[in-house]
């Protein structure tokens, strides 16, 4: 979710050593109280924090990995978008170099994830998102699903596939051909990064235009990935983003009737 104003600049002045972190949670707390109101405006069936203790979706995560400690050299990651290219400089670096055949890598990925799932309780559902970026309105990745959806969908052990399918970047819905009965994937044809809302029916004929690779009840509707994946937020406004979540709800109610 996107954050309020008053969290940015409260976010601004910690990073900046003008406040702690206790005053920094309060700002935090207040932002969650508001946020949490705009999943049920839109008439969603689950809330969530909206993330808004977070910085950058990535860092935040691998800091908190044990034996994962963050040093001070930078990395840099390029965004690229249709207006504009983005650079995003986390505060630390967290990614060493390493040398790997790329072709052994979607096998890999899919091992590492399955493992880290095996434990869950048989009755949790596991969900991945396939992120291709998304910083500031911008993008980091481009290119079908094809070269990795075999091994992706039949290999990697959870239940739902979050993928982004807003734009031509993506490619086609082919690759969802692989997906075996059990599975479903939830189809992010509503853009996060832009402020233009979607044709409720140019949407419903890309979801017609997947059943023919995969069967209906096999399918869901999202937005294309977070709003404000990090801190500073994509380029829309709050009521933007709301009517975006409301035509997912109104969407899917109506082809799902449920």
């Amino acid at each position: 979710m996107l954050r309020p104003l008053a969290l940015q600049t409260a976010r601004k002045a910690f990073f900046n050593g003008d406040i702690g972190r206790d005053a920094l949670t309060a700002v935090e707390d207040e932002a969650i109280r508001h946020v949490v109101d705009i999943p049920q405006k839109a008439g969603l069936r689950a809330i969530s924090d909206g993330e808004q203790r977070r910085t950058f979706f990535h860092v935040d995560f691998l800091e908190k990995i044990g034996g994962v400690k963050a040093d001070l050299a930078k990395y840099e990651i390029k965004f690229r978008g249709g207006h504009k290219d983005v650079t995003l400089v986390p505060p630390a670096g967290l990614m060493p170099k390493v040398c790997i055949d790329p072709n052994a890598l979607p096998a890999l990925y899919a091992k590492l994830i399955s493992d880290s799932v095996k434990l869950c309780p048989a009755d949790m559902a596991i969900g991945i998102h396939l992120c291709r970026g998304n910083h500031r309105s911008a993008w980091a990745a481009e290119g079908g699903y094809e070269p990795v959806a075999d091994i992706m969908f039949n290999e990697c052990g959870v239940d739902t596939f979050f993928l982004e399918y807003d734009d031509a970047r993506s490619g086609d819905f082919s690759p969802l051909r692989f997906v075996p009965k059990g599975k479903s994937v939830v189809l992010g044809v509503v853009c996060s990064k832009t402020p233009v809302l979607e044709s409720k029916e140019a949407m419903r004929k890309r979801i017609e235009e997947a059943t023919q690779y995969i069967a209906l009840d096999q399918l869901c509707l999202s937005p294309q990935c977070g709003f404000a994946s990090t801190h500073e937020g994509n380029d829309l406004s709050e009521a933007e983003q709301l009517a975006k979540l409301q035509l997912v709800v109104e969407l899917a109610s109506e082809i799902w009737q449920d």
